[in-house]
């Protein structure tokens, strides 16, 4: 198989976003070479033991079992790859170019329950700021991500009913200002076990630059943990704003 063609050049100002893909059944991927930063995320069926990308700083969910469910990582490579004893996994990834730094939150629900809500607002610091929100989540969970207008999605899994799910949505900032993105997960086959359940969403808002140097990725802010909820309940919290990356 032949390599992933290069990322498409970025002009002076604007963020670019190339390459968004999602994988089932697979443990690596490889994109476009030629970016800046390249964004990863991976959900497994829960049950069984995984490990956290190869490359990268990764924020991770653990399920009630104490497994990872869901990960997300930034690096500067564009490639990556985890392992799973699972039978069941995902792994999806986008690259970014053009920007000068970047910011990220990110939220997890992790407690048994049938459905969660993650919602978390950012801060786009100048018009024109691209934002890349990554929602991952095991164990037959069927996700959709919503948020401000202009949200498009880039790249989504199976459709309801995979045994797990992973999207990829990204918009541009007509403005400085916050912007809501929420991400809903629900178990959608039947006879899951609620234990294996993990979600995770992560948003990352870059702010344009001229992209000719490199990142220095700092290490990710811990998703913010969930409270636990009665059957059929909601969950909502943000994380904590963090500047995860400049380029110098």
């Amino acid at each position: 198989m032949s390599s992933p063609a290069p990322a498409p050049p970025a002009g002076s100002g604007t963020v670019t976003a190339f390459g968004a893909q999602v994988q089932q059944q697979a443990t690596a991927l490889e994109l476009p070479s030629g970016g800046q930063l390249y964004l990863y995320g991976f959900a497994t069926g829960g049950g069984l033991p995984s490990s956290g990308f190869a490359h990268g700083q990764v924020v991770t969910a653990n399920n009630a079992a104490g497994n990872i469910g869901a990960a997300i990582a930034a690096a500067t490579s564009s490639s990556d790859s985890f392992s799973s004893q699972s039978a069941y996994t995902a792994v999806c990834g986008i690259g970014i170019s053009g920007f000068s730094s970047y910011l990220s939150r990110f939220a997890s629900a992790t407690q048994p329950g049938p459905s969660e809500t993650a919602t978390l607002v950012v801060r786009a610091p100048v018009a024109g700021s691209l934002i890349v929100a990554i929602g991952v989540a095991s164990s037959s969970q069927t996700i959709s991500i919503s948020g401000s207008a202009g949200l498009r999605t880039d790249a989504v899994s199976a459709p309801q009913g995979s045994a797990l799910d992973a999207q990829i949505d990204q918009l541009t900032a007509d403005a400085p200002g916050g912007y809501r993105f929420t991400l809903s997960a629900y178990q959608s086959a039947p006879g899951q076990t609620p234990q294996y359940a993990a979600a995770l969403l992560g948003v990352f808002v870059f702010t344009p630059g001229n992209g000719s140097t490199s990142v220095a990725v700092a290490p990710l802010p811990a998703a913010s943990p969930l409270s636990p909820l009665a059957a059929g309940a909601s969950r909502s919290r943000g994380s904590h704003e963090h500047e995860a990356g400049t380029a110098p």
